[in-house]
């Protein structure tokens, strides 16, 4: 599939789910598969269409993750490992640490 295809695609399945407005909007890496220059194009999309919602998304990518939410929740093998701001994430000791919560 032509990467253009797959961008077309992504802002057509987060329009959908934007179009309605609903207040909570699920995306499982919508950047997954896309270039650099595409994934800031869903980002611009996702940071103007976020104000009075909710979005909970799937992503491999701490900047994606860094610049889209308020909070981070950090899950390795099922389990939730850690939980909290993009700072508490840095300054603390989590990144980075092989320690069981």
């Amino acid at each position: 599939m032509c990467v253009w295809c797959l961008l077309e695609s992504v802002f057509f399945q987060m329009g959908l789910a934007m179009i309605g407005g609903s207040r909570v909007v699920f995306l499982d890496e919508p950047t997954s598969g896309l270039d650099p220059q595409s994934r800031r194009s869903v980002w611009e999309l996702l940071q103007r269409f976020k104000a009075g919602r909710a979005i909970v998304l799937t992503t491999h990518y701490m900047d994606e993750a860094d610049l889209l939410c308020d909070r981070i929740a950090i899950m390795s093998e099922g389990r939730l490992r850690c939980c909290g701001s993009s700072l508490f994430l840095k300054v603390g000791r989590w990144l980075g640490s092989r320690e069981e919560i």
